[in-house]
Parts: structure tokens; sequence; C-alpha cells
């Protein structure tokens, strides 16, 4: 069923299919605005930057996600050397992102036990890993079946295991670091709560910490000197799907003041990496006064896309949608990295209890429920672009106009270049054709000499 929906959507031509997992695959090397290369010749173990076009299957529903074009060099020259120094595991949370990023490498997913006993403590048992580079892909929130504080505690807990058995370097690879909104300390009485997942993973032994698109930038400064962040931006994937779209007269919106970096960044992504020409807006609310919004810059009669971090319920983003719509734009897309969407969950027995105690603080808390708009397909926009950061729930599959690109190759080559101790600044500037990896009798990885 895959391949039969890849070739009505005209994205397979030209290259073998390969069913791994579930999940239909070609890989095809193409140049930095996402055209292929030299189709008949491309092959998964090649050179260059690639573009992953996939689709897959999600809650049984037949709902298929073409995945968006991603960077990455190909897989591993030499992986049984490679895998004799270096194990990814993987939590509950999100297991099919980390599959995905071993298969890109591969190299299978280390082997690690963790289930519950009968009082709900979580019990860890993993393979051997002496002397081993060791990452752990896992988001801190909520999936199928396991809450947001599990999922923190899994990943704890997996980082300490794998420091007691040995390992040389334990990686903790969060593409969503939960708690992250509570980065500051907006009044009295509340926690900063990014630094206390920090200062956990630290005690646990963390050698280094690699996220994706922090909520702010002052995260990576509450660990210590001693534990290297690394962020990395999901907006050049996100560039590089809609510059192979037929956009008229492109225009990146910003919701609102707090997006405007993230918005930038694709921005600039647009234009110097997917070589797409488009122009900028902003939105600006009016504190006190809901619903009144200002536009900075001019959508008429342009294709715009809404870039954002988060998409809890998707209300504020279908919003401004029927906002940018009121001002002449031609069509809206939405794109953003983290996708949150879940049904409405029941407070725990401990939380009622404090209802009486708590409850007008709660009065403000945010809606997670989804938004109405987005399941009737009612919104305003053409098309919703999330990532795998977290799994994707039932509640978002019934979603009509979502779509999820992957970020498995990204990771994958983000493994890769650690491994060799290289540079995450060019990830996204690579040229085409170019190989930045060879065989290494040491790491089963190294770099290519300039000359």
């Amino acid at each position: 069923p895959g391949a039969r929906t890849m070739f009505r959507r005209g994205l397979a031509r030209c290259a073998p299919l390969a069913i791994v997992a579930g999940q239909a695959q070609r890989y095809v090397a193409c140049d930095g605005k996402g055209r292929e290369t030299n189709p008949a010749s491309s092959s998964r173990r090649g050179s260059g930057i690639r573009v992953a076009y996939s689709v897959r299957q999600s809650h049984g529903r037949g709902v298929w996600y073409p995945e968006a074009p991603t960077i990455f060099t190909g897989a591993l020259d030499d992986p049984e050397e490679f895998q004799k120094r270096v194990t990814v595991f993987s939590g509950n949370t999100n297991r099919a992102l980390a599959e995905a990023t071993c298969e890109c490498l591969g190299i299978p997913l280390g082997c690690a036990e963790i289930s519950t006993y009968d009082d709900g403590e979580i019990k860890i048992q993993v393979e051997r890993v002496r002397r081993k580079q060791v990452y752990v892909i896992s988001p801190v929130c909520r999936g199928d079946g396991i809450g947001v504080n599990d999922s923190l505690m899994e990943l704890l807990l997996l980082v300490s295991t794998l420091n007691r058995a040995s390992a040389a370097e334990v990686t903790a690879i969060i593409p969503y670091y939960g708690y992250g909104i509570s980065d500051h300390k907006e009044k009295s009485g509340v926690p900063i709560a990014a630094s206390d997942v920090a200062h956990m993973l630290t005690a646990m032994g963390v050698a280094r910490v690699v996220a994706v698109d922090l909520h702010g930038p002052q995260i990576s400064g509450f660990f210590p000197p001693r534990v290297p962040v690394e962020v990395l931006s999901s907006g050049p994937l996100g560039a590089f799907y809609f510059s192979t779209k037929n956009l008229s007269r492109p225009v990146v919106v910003s919701p609102d003041e707090d997006s405007v970096v993230r918005a930038k960044e694709f921005y600039t992504a647009m234009r110097k990496h997917a070589g797409q020409q488009c122009g900028m807006a902003m939105i600006v609310r009016q504190r006190g006064r809901e619903g009144d919004m200002e536009l900075v810059g001019s959508v008429d009669g342009a294709d715009c896309i809404i870039v954002d971090e988060i998409v809890a319920s998707g209300e504020r983003i279908c919003e401004v949608a029927a906002f940018l719509k009121k001002r002449g734009a031609k069509r809206v897309f939405g794109f953003a990295t983290h996708c949150l969407i879940r049904g409405q969950q029941k407070p725990s027995e401990g939380l009622s209890k404090a209802v009486p105690l708590l409850g007008p603080l709660h009065s403000g808390s945010r809606r997670e429920s989804v938004h109405s708009d987005l399941l009737t397909g009612n919104c305003d926009l053409e098309e919703l672009v999330v990532t795998d950061s977290a799994p994707l729930s039932a509640e978002a599959a019934r979603i009509p106009m979502l779509k999820q690109i992957t970020l498995a190759p990204l990771l994958a080559e983000v493994i890769k270049r650690l491994q060799c101790h290289g540079t995450l600044l060019d990830l996204f500037e690579l040229n085409p054709g170019q190989s930045t990896w060879s065989k290494s009798p040491e790491l089963g990885l190294r770099k290519k000499d300039k000359s």
C-alpha cells in the first residue's frame, strides 16, 4: 500500500523502493534546491545531499504522511566496526524515531528492556556497553500510554544505568526538551523547571546533550560547562520541504514577537539553502486586548508560512491563519517543530485533591484538547507541517491537513559527526555530491582529507 501511495503521488520515479520496518523509503541524490541529480544511479549508500521521501501508517487508520527532504550524507561505510564502539538506545516515548535513525546509520537499535513493576516503578535492563560511546534518543513528552513525568524518569534512569554499566560517555539526544516552557521565573512562587531538568540530567552523569529547537536559548546555559549542549534547528528541513512546492510570493510569518528569531532562521534557510525568494512579516499582539492583532509587513496575494515552535491545540495557528486570510493572503501554511496535540487528559488523583487549594492558580491554564476547526477541516490552513520530534497521537492523526517530516536522517548525521569529532556548524551547508565521511579503522568514520 505504501508503494502504491507513493506512485500515485508521483514521488517514486527512477528509484527502487525498500520496505523496511513497515515503512516504504527511497533515497535520491539531489542538489541544494531539492532537485534530483542522476536519479537512475541513486543508492542508499551513496554520498552527497539526499532527499528521503517515505510514507508511513499511523494508528492503523490508513493515514500516510509524506516526509520532507532531509540532508544526509549516506549510511556508514563500515557499520559493523562502528557498532563495536557505538550503541544507540531509546526510551518508550518515541521508539519509532530512534529505530529510523539507526536504520539510516545501518546499525541495530540497542537492546534495552524498559518495563514497570507492579507498583508502577520503572525497571530497566540494558545490554553490555562497557567502554562504548552511547546515545540515548528520547523526548520528554507524552506518548501512547506514557506520561511526561514517566518519560523524564525513563531518560534519567537510562543515563544512570548506562553510566553504572561503565559506558565511556552517554549523550542524551532530546528531540523535545520537556518542561522547557518554564525557562524563567515570571513571578514569585513558581519553579524554573527547565533548569531543574538540566540539573537532574547532569547529576545522572550525562556527557553531552543534543536538543531540537529549545523553547529559549537560556536553557543551554542551565547545564554546567562540562556538559556541552548542541541545539539543532528544524527550520532548514521545513524550508527544503516548502521549496518543493509551487508557492506564489512566499512570505514567512511570525505569529508573535517571541517567534521572530525562529521565523528569521526559517526565512534565511528559504533564501540561502533552499534558493527560494521570499518575504517576511510579523504579527504583533496587543497585550490586554484578546483577539486584537496587528500585521507588520504585507501578505496581499502571497502564500504565507506561519512558523511556530509548538502546536498544542491548534487554536492559535488557526486564529492567525484566519487573520492572514482577511489581510489578503492567497494561501496559508503552517510549520511547527513539535506537535503535542493530545486528547483532553483527566487530572490525576493527587491533583484532583489539590483543586480546592490551587483552583484559582489553574484558572488560566492553556487548552490541551485539539481545536475543532483542525479536525473538521474548517481551518484556513492549507497544510500543517510538523516533525516527528514527539510521537503523533491518535487525535493528531485525524487532522486532514497534517503532514509530518522526519528528523531521523538529521539525527543520524549528528551522531556520525560527533563520533569523528566533527562540527555541526555547517550541517546544512554541504555541497551536492561531496561526502565528508569515509571508512576508519578506529571509529568506522573519518573525515576526508580536504586536499
